[in-house]
């Protein structure tokens, strides 16, 4: 499915699926050719050079700087952080790359964008190829504490954690009774634990908000048969998954467990629960997401 999509998007903007990334004897049919992402990199460097910046010193090696065997991730047509960039590299005052420490785990979480106005944070996490992949998260046996405290029946939310005996654990997580398969969870906590331990070290009285951008393959002409009909049943059931997290609750709770379980900073109760209401979560695709940040 998910070389599925990334070619259905390459047919929407090239018209073709003729060409793609070469790199020594091998074509990679899904990504830029070499001459365009050469154009695309130096426009980026010339027009948007905070965002080069940004994306050049990331963890995730988005532009292919460092040493790899595999093209440039942002050449790929389905990339999420080239979706991002496109539509946001206008944007004055967003930025992209951003991490926040979230003392668990692998103690940082990655936001692919962020913004900031007069009276709200704006934290953006985007997904294009991604939920077509199919691969099952093991997070590290660091987050067990949490999931288990996460847990507690007035939550809505529960995990069930199997150690794999090598530092991670197998994760199956229910909203409302529904079990959790294709939207990341593991990597959403992440995120939340990253804003909240940020709040909770520098308390103001912003709103918080965050954009889940998830591409709809509703705008693209996809080929005929059984990979488009899987697309668009898995993007309705990601979809269907985001919309039965609690993340109002699930924020609060993570707020409580960094303040008391892990003794980030000194707010009280009252001031996390009133953070808390101020934080509301959007699921958005490419075509809404411009009037939401």
């Amino acid at each position: 499915m998910k070389t599925a999509l990334d070619l259905a998007i390459k047919w929407k903007e090239k018209g073709t699926l003729d060409g793609g990334f070469v790199l020594g004897d091998r074509l990679y049919e899904r990504y830029m050719d070499n001459e365009a992402w050469q154009a695309f990199l130096q426009e980026m460097q010339e027009r948007y050079p905070a965002a080069y910046a940004a994306f050049a010193s990331g963890d995730g090696n988005e532009l292919g700087l460092k040493a790899s065997k595999a093209p440039p991730k942002m050449a790929c047509y389905g990339s999420s952080s080239r979706m991002l960039y496109l539509l946001a590299r206008e944007m004055d005052g967003f930025s992209f790359e951003r991490q926040f420490p979230t003392t668990i785990g692998v103690g940082k979480a990655n936001l692919d964008g962020y913004a900031e106005t007069a009276d709200a944070r704006v934290f953006v996490e985007a997904k294009c190829h991604e939920p077509y992949d199919g691969k099952a998260a093991t997070p590290s046996v660091k987050y067990a504490q949490l999931y288990e405290y996460l847990t507690a029946p007035d939550f809505g939310m529960r995990w069930e954690n199997t150690p794999l005996g090598n530092g991670t654990m197998r994760t199956v997580v229910y909203a409302q009774e529904k079990r959790i398969a294709y939207f990341d969870v593991k990597q959403m906590v992440c995120h939340l634990l990253g804003i909240a331990a940020d709040w909770l070290r520098a308390p103001n009285t912003k709103n918080i908000r965050f954009i889940y951008l998830l591409f709809n393959p509703g705008f693209l002409s996809l080929p005929q048969g059984k990979k488009s009909e899987e697309i668009q049943k898995r993007y309705r059931q990601v979809c269907d998954e985001c919309n039965s997290i609690p993340f109002g609750t699930l924020f609060l709770n993570v707020l409580k467990y960094l303040r008391y379980s892990s003794g980030i900073g000194d707010v009280s109760l009252q001031d996390i629960e009133d953070v808390s209401k101020r934080f509301s979560f959007a699921l958005q695709d490419q075509a809404s997401f411009h009037s939401f940040v």
